[in-house]
């Protein structure tokens, strides 16, 4: 699930969970507090950060979705949603965004008991096929609030999982970029800048605003 692209950028330009919405769900199942924490607690662990940061410091990886609906036929529970996800590091005294994706989603699961077992999980196409296939995956009742509210949705979701970070580390989350080497365990802290000059010519610039050393764990 890990792609550090938002399909949003591409298509459209457009445990800790977020329940992510206080309003009404549709469908025919209702998912309960605990259902809904496994839901979230299995996601996060298919998530689960494989750089080799994790050789040197903790990376804390969360989902937090949106559930527009379930429905339920036989034992097969189908679960429409949007999902971001995110793996954090923190360095000194800041969080740092290590790969992060966002995307709906539709999931498959069973019920077992008072918790949910995933069985699948589909994603949308990227690209051009970006909104085509979200009609053609979701019921429209769900495509169509998916399509429309896409960029509020993934900003609201994305603002939330950065004051989870922020609660489990107390520190800020820093928009400069994290920079670790694996075989050194050199850390570079990489600010960026991008525009265009008074010429209206396009720049992109790096800049080493910290560095430092970790050990391996």
């Amino acid at each position: 699930m890990k792609n550090y692209l938002c399909v949003l950028t591409i298509a459209l330009m457009l445990s800790l969970v977020c329940f992510g919405c206080a309003e009404k769900k549709e469908g025919n199942f209702r998912l309960t507090s605990d259902q809904m924490k496994s839901l979230v607690s299995q996601l996060n662990e298919m998530d689960q950060y494989e750089g080799y940061e994790n050789q040197f410091t903790e990376v804390k990886t969360i989902n937090s979705i949106k559930l527009y609906g379930a429905e339920k036929e036989d034992t097969q529970i189908k679960l429409y949603m949007w999902d971001v996800s995110g793996s954090y590091v923190k360095y000194k005294d800041a969080a740092y965004e290590v790969a992060g994706g966002c995307y709906p989603l539709i999931v498959t699961a069973e019920a077992e008991g008072m918790k949910l077992r995933i069985n699948d999980i589909q994603f949308p196409e990227d690209s051009l096929a970006y909104a085509s296939s979200i009609r053609k995956m979701f019921p429209n009742k769900y495509a169509e609030k998916i399509l429309n509210e896409s960029i509020e949705t993934a900003d609201k979701l994305y603002r939330q999982q950065n004051e989870q970070i922020k609660n489990y580390w107390h520190v800020p989350i820093s928009k400069e970029h994290f920079a670790l080497d694996g075989d050194s365990g050199e850390v570079l802290i990489v600010r960026t800048t991008e525009g265009y000059d008074k010429k209206g010519e396009y720049y992109y610039k790096k800049e080493i605003v910290d560095r430092g050393f970790l050990k391996k764990l």
